[in-house]
């Protein structure tokens, strides 16, 4: 997500269409909730991972997931 969105902006800066393209947009409150879930999951995932990559016990792995997902 993160490499989508900068490359996204980085392309609109170097075309020079940052300020023409961005229309005023209403944007729902759903919308802002959603993104952000979006992004906590993603950062989640990536703790689970180290923390899977770092443990030898599965119990250690298995309350790593259940913490992040909560």
């Amino acid at each position: 997500f993160l490499l989508w969105k900068a490359t996204k902006e980085i392309h609109h800066k170097v075309e020079g269409h940052a300020e023409a393209e961005r229309a005023v947009q209403s944007v729902t409150f759903q919308q802002v909730i959603f993104q952000i879930m979006l992004i906590d999951v993603v950062f989640s995932l990536d703790s689970v991972i180290t923390a899977v990559g770092m443990a030898d016990q599965i119990s250690v792995m298995v309350l790593a997931v259940l913490i992040s997902v909560g």
